[in-house]
């Protein structure tokens, strides 16, 4: 670790120019990389020109540049005159640089092929040509100093690559540590080496953990105060042999009064600190003997009690002097202070320790690998691994917390002999019993194939393999998530978990085990001819040749196989001691180890690879906790060019992805994604951004052209208002948030909406409306032409952004990117806190948009509308008729922004926080209108449609509802009940638990207002007389004798305690007689019931009851729901089937925030269909195979539980092979897998469908 040159051959090239070129010796300056200085603890990365030690380590001095840039006392050196290139360094010995070539001017050489009489070889000196770094530029005088006080060599390196790794890392990430000679253990304290007097305990704790407080006390005020003390006594000479000093060892020592000291203040021998302060005056009564003499300023004195004065004359030994007088003055210094305390954390503790990392002895890796393994064994206490907070609370053993080994190196393991390794032999190659299997079953007997397989024993792919294998801790139940990183593609489900399972690439282990992953500095150059090829990734190269593992041996062996199928043998025994070479077998054994422990290895040979792979391994173990929104389709029917679109986050940096992925048309399962727009984002100077100033869309690209107010927000009080907008836009800025791998924020709650050609059935609309052309016959010249609009998929970000990403498939450079993006004005004032280091999450573009076709000014246009959810309380509108060519001048407006007419001061106090969805519909006064609820939160805490101008964004009508406060209007449901595609009734739910008829069939907008007789429909309240509160989107069903069916479900789950709130919801399907008004009463609803709930096939069921209902006495029916239950999206109305799912919130971390049932009922009677719905035998049938029995009693399955953690609703897809429909319902949950479930397509439900509901198909694209 000590070297300055990778690989360990070119220990012999030091002399040579080529051994001071990147391209030779990977490790040594290359001026193509920015070698920042690693952040400390607490800190972002310094930038160049940026020296803030309280955050990062500082930029470094050209002229005094430190030997070790972690240690400040190391000695400098002037790179100006005294540069020596580093053979080896060891930071313990500060002394020595193991080199012999004259000081001199930094430098480097470059290789260049044109050079007179190269060779075009890197081991040609002929090619390198000299770059004097002392003539550069400032900035490579720069980069040339700050790699060489924090990169030169392979431990300054590593250690500069750890801090880049862990500094992103989240404070709830739980790391140990040790030094493989220094520090072995994890369960005592580790000095590393040179240890500052505190010892650092290296067991494992959370990052963010708190350690110890430490006080520091500041001055913050001096006092200077000097005092002159004297005193008179009898001193005699004594009887040394230079007779010239006088002992006062029998004064009167008592001090003067007010004196801190009996004699002048001294520190023993030597100078004096102050001589000042020291300087005495001595004066004698008897002048025969000695004469008056002061002290000189240099102090010169023996000790504190003998002091040298003029003698007079020679007089004998201990020859007494009267009357000796002493006086002195002694400075006092009085300092104000002030004390404060600082949490010192573990992650503190932990880059103290790499500062100070060892760079000598052996490299005992199979002793570390045990080490660790062992490490997460044994009785869980609350200093273990898999406390709830170890060393501070032993708790919940939480049994879905990864643990994961990071091993570096940059020799081949050695020093192997040792007892640890009984009972591990060849783990991975005999048979062995894994706790479960790809099937499902426990205790799976396995005899591991390749790449697993070696037939040899007790190498580090062995201990790897074993620690892998083992159920590390057995009290804790098998619940960790698989790690599917390659889905199988095969339709055959048993076929598909088995590939899955046996695949290096996932880790589908379920049980508490340790994955390993493994870096090499400078080891890659032994992976070559005749063995496998390395291809610089742990899946490229030979890998599919080491899967396939021909003609290798297959009984264990002590010779390798010259194979690029096969693993080298690994000779063991030789000790470390004077070991230097690298054994090429023992570099494939990193390999190894990380596939059989389903890690992943990576070969590194210079500084920037060993950031790149620190920064590589610790972001993916921290992305394993990446969770999921909703999910979108672009089509509702399963074709070959049917994609599925699939928001995520990733919490540790509060980062976004979104991807395509393709759907099997015989299976309906999600194969790998074919693009992330996340990584297809343009740069900053050409996105296409937009906001709204106010007034009008403008380009968001300069500070002059945005509101005064949208200025000053982003000035933040330091007048960085371009900055921030440029950061906003995608740039990297200094001092502000650094963003590593996306500029896409995290997508939370915003559900994806699929835009293309959707046929919304406006060619049936009347010619006229209110006297007000339609444009009706002009529809499907309008839909014709968006066969060939460039689709698109818009979701919100909270990054502030609504994005418009291109959502085609296999178009060059196209596909996937990102169309363009809109700021809403209704963010602004959060905006500045997204460019903050220390940014905590907030919500911004926080809900799902909705588009229709509408026809305004004359012409056929597409509009999206949206709100901000939990982001603010403001609802846009733009023009995506074109969304290739989106300009400033397509945003139509934002509310309440827009000019309104309305002189109600209420129109902005009555508006909350925009969870209520925008629906979009034409009105029978002739206007297309966007139509929603006040949301959430509002200043007047009522409920109240809104009713807006879907051109102008002026308000047409606000209705109220009742004054119940603590309340808000959800999103409603647009009706059409005389079938002329014209909205006449909106039904939506509140926070109260009403839900509301709205009455908007007049051409009068004066006229419309509650329907019902101003009375809700139907207020839900259970049994113990809680009002339920609705805050999803009703769904409107036909009823067979007239009027229509209301479903909807209660419950809500916005907020923290919101989750703790275990009052019982229900879900209701309330019928809305044309003939009846008044408020339909919870006694007048047929009861179902949860019967149980068990298992099928593996898979968690629920029951309930099938009672008829008896429409001549009811008004509708519901079902109550488990403790705790409550109903998240709104309900899908498929066939003869009402389809919703449900959320039990868990405190439970290792549950993805709680669980989810996809519940399915028959739509008329709330109870069990009569045919089963969902496929458990998986075999393409809906028979009695698919029932579950109890005491002889077979029942229809109506609910299936979300193996992803907590879902939304479903994608419905559908495909007909041959006269055969098949159904799919997709599901993305918390877990960030998507879940498929097979079901039965069916028949017109009894009802109809609900015809004149103008929800058309928009539900089934976006849920």
């Amino acid at each position: 670790m000590a070297w300055g040159y990778v690989p360990d051959n070119l220990n012999t090239h030091q002399a040579t120019k080529r051994f001071k070129s990147s391209y030779f010796n990977a490790i040594y300056f290359n001026p193509e990389v920015n070698y920042t200085p690693p952040p400390k603890y607490n800190g972002s990365n310094c930038t160049l020109g940026t020296d803030n030690p309280t955050t990062c380590y500082p930029n470094v001095s050209f002229t005094a540049a430190p030997r070790n840039g972690f240690d400040t006392s190391s000695r400098t050196v002037n790179l100006e005159t005294d540069y020596r290139a580093t053979l080896e360094y060891n930071p313990s010995n500060d002394s020595q640089t193991s080199t012999s070539e004259a000081a001199g001017p930094a430098y480097y050489y470059k290789f260049q092929s044109t050079n007179a009489g190269c060779n075009g070889t890197k081991t040609d000196d002929d090619c390198y040509t000299l770059v004097n770094v002392a003539n550069a530029e400032d900035e490579v005088k720069q980069n040339f100093a700050n790699w060489y006080s924090y990169y030169r060599t392979r431990n300054l390196a590593t250690v500069s690559g750890a801090m880049n790794g862990f500094a992103g890392l989240s404070g709830s990430i739980r790391v140990a540590w040790q030094s493989i000679n220094s520090c072995n253990s994890f369960g005592t304290n580790c000095d590393g080496w040179g240890a500052p007097g505190q010892d650092l305990d290296n067991r494992i704790r959370r990052l963010s953990a708190v350690k110890r407080t430490e006080t520091i006390t500041t001055v913050i005020g001096t006092t200077t105060t000097a005092t002159t003390y004297t005193y008179t006594c009898n001193a005699y000479f004594n009887d040394s042999a230079s007779p010239d000093r006088i002992d006062l060892t029998n004064c009167n020592r008592t001090a003067p009064s007010g004196a801190s000291n009996t004699l002048p203040p001294s520190s023993g021998s030597g100078s004096p600190e102050n001589a000042d302060d020291r300087k005495i005056t001595v004066t004698c009564a008897n002048a025969t003997y000695c004469k008056q003499y002061t002290v000189d300023n240099n102090g010169s004195y023996r000790d504190s009690s003998t002091y040298k004065i003029g003698v007079s004359s020679q007089i004998g030994n201990n020859q007494t002097i009267n009357s000796v007088t002493v006086s002195w003055t002694q400075t006092e210094t009085t300092q104000t202070t002030t004390s404060t305390t600082r949490d010192i954390t573990h992650k503190e503790d932990l880059y103290n320790w790499l500062s100070r990392f060892p760079a000598n002895g052996g490299t005992y890796l199979l002793k570390t690998a045990v080490s660790a393994g062992k490490y997460f064994q044994g009785t869980v206490n609350i200093n273990h691994p898999y406390a709830e907070d170890p060393q501070i609370l032993d708790g919940n053993h939480y049994a879905c917390r990864r643990s994961v080994h990071l091993m570096m190196t940059d020799g081949s393991w050695c020093g192997d002999t040792s007892t640890d390794y009984t009972g591990i032999g060849d783990t991975n190659s005999t048979a062995t019993s894994v706790p479960s299997g790809p099937d499902g079953s426990t205790n799976y007997s396995w005899t591991p194939s390749f790449p697993y397989r070696d037939k040899q024993a007790t190498n580090l792919a062995d201990i790897a393999f074993y620690y892998w294998a083992q159920d590390l801790q057995t009290g804790i139940d098998n619940k960790l998530p698989p790690l599917i990183r390659e889905p199988s593609t095969s339709s055959d489900q048993a076929t598909k978990k088995s590939e899955e399972w046996l695949n290096a690439k996932n880790d589908p282990a379920t049980w508490q085990h340790l994955t390993t992953y493994t870096v090499g500095l400078g080891l890659s150059g032994s992976l070559g001819t005749p063995y496998p090829i390395w291809g610089g990734d742990t899946y490229a190269g030979d890998y599919s040749k080491l899967v396939q593992g021909t003609s290798c041996p297959t009984s264990t062996t002590s010779s390798s196989s010259a194979s690029q199928y096969c693993w080298p043998y690994t000779a063991n025994g030789e000790s470390c001691a004077g070991y230097v070479a690298s054994t090429p077998s023992k570099v494939y054994d990193l390999w190894h180890a990380a596939l059989s422990s389903r890690g992943k290895f990576y070969g590194t040979e210079s500084a920037s690879d060993l950031v790149e792979a620190f920064n590589s391994i610790l972001h993916e173990v921290a992305d394993e906790s990446m969770t999921a929104a909703a999910l979108a389709a672009n089509s509702t029917g399963l074709q070959t060019s049917t994609l599925l679109y699939q928001a995520q986050f990733d919490p540790s940096d509060w980062s976004g992805h979104f991807y395509a992925k393709p759907v099997n048309t015989s299976t309906g399962v999600p194969g790998t994604e074919l693009w992330d727009a996340a990584s297809l984002i343009p740069d900053s100077t050409s996105r296409k951004v937009f906001t709204y100033n106010g007034s009008t869309g403008i380009s968001f690209d300069s500070c002059s052209t945005i509101s005064t107010s949208q200025k000053t927000a982003l000035d933040s009080n330091d007048n960085r208002c371009s900055d921030r907008l440029n950061w906003l836009r995608g740039a990297n800025v200094n001092s502000f948030r650094e963003r590593k791998n996306t500029v896409l924020g995290d997508i939370v709650n915003s559900d994806p909406y699929y835009v293309k050609d959707i046929n919304f059935g406006f060619a049936d609309l009347p010619a006229k409306v209110n006297n007000i052309s339609t444009g009706n016959t002009d529809y499907n010249d309008y839909r014709s032409g968006n066969s060939s609009r460039i689709p698109a998929v818009y979701v919100g970000a909270n990054d502030g952004m609504l994005h418009s990403f291109r959502a085609d498939v296999n178009v060059a450079e196209q596909s996937g990117k990102e169309l363009f993006a809109y700021i809403p004005a209704g963010v602004y004032g959060n905006l500045s806190a997204l460019t903050n280091p220390d940014y905590s999450h907030r919500y911004y573009v926080d809900s799902g948009p909705l588009a229709s076709d509408a026809y305004l000014n004359g012409t056929w246009q597409t509009v999206l509308v949206g709100g901000l959810g939990k982001g603010g309380k403001t609802i846009y509108a733009l023009n995506v008729s074109d969304p290739e060519n989106f300009g400033a001048s397509k945003v139509m407006w934002e509310f309440p922004y827009s000019t309104n007419t309305d002189t109600d001061a209420t129109i902005i106090t009555d508006l909350g926080y925009t969870y209520a969805q925008p629906q979009i519909g034409l009105l029978p006064n002739g206007v297309w209108a966007a139509v929603f609820g006040n949301g959430y939160n509002s200043t007047n805490g009522q409920a109240v449609l809104y009713i807006v101008n879907l051109s102008t964004g002026s308000l047409i009508k606000k209705i109220a509802t009742n004054a119940e406060t603590s309340n808000g209007l959800s999103t409603p449901i647009l009706y059409d009940s005389d079938g002329d595609k014209v909205v006449d009734t909106v039904y939506a739910g509140d926070l109260q638990g009403n839900l509301w008829k709205f009455n908007l069939s007049s051409s009068d907008p004066n006229a419309w207002g509650l329907g019902n007789s101003g009375l809700p429909l139907f207020t839900a309240i259970n049994t113990s007389s809680q009002r339920q509160p609705i805050a999803t989107q009703p769904a409107i069903g036909g009823h067979p004798d007239d009027g229509v069916i209301v479903y909807f479900g209660t419950g809500t789950y916005m907020t923290v305690t919101d989750a703790a709130n275990t009052n019982v919801q229900s879900f209701y399907g309330i019928w809305d007689k044309t003939t009846t008004t008044g408020t339909v009463q919870h006694s007048a609803l047929q009861v179902q019931s949860i019967i149980t709930t068990t298992t099928k096939n593996g898979s968690s069921v629920r029951l309930t009851t099938s009672n008829s209902i008896d429409w001549s006495a009811k008004r509708g029916w519901y079902i109550d729901l488990s403790t705790g239950e409550r109903v998240n999206s709104a309900p899908i109305l498929k066939y003869d089937r009402a389809i919703f799912t449900t959320t039990i919130p868990k405190s439970d971390p290792c549950q993805s925030g709680g669980s989810t049932w996809l519940n399915e009922v028959d739509l008329l009677t709330g109870g069990a269909p009569t045919t089963p719905s969902f496929d458990l035998n998986n075999d393409d049938k809906f028979d009695d195979n698919d029932k579950v029995e109890i005491d002889g009693i077979k029942y229809i399955v109506t609910g299936l539980e979300s193996t992803v953690g907590i879902a939304k609703a479903p994608v419905w897809l559908e495909t007909n092979e041959g006269t055969t429909c098949k159904a799919f319902k997709e599901l993305s949950g918390t877990s960030g897998d998507i879940m498929t479930v097979k079901n039965r397509c069916g028949t017109t439900p009894p009802g109809g469908g609900g015809s004149g509901t103008v929800t058309r198909d928009y539900w089934i694209q976006i849920q």
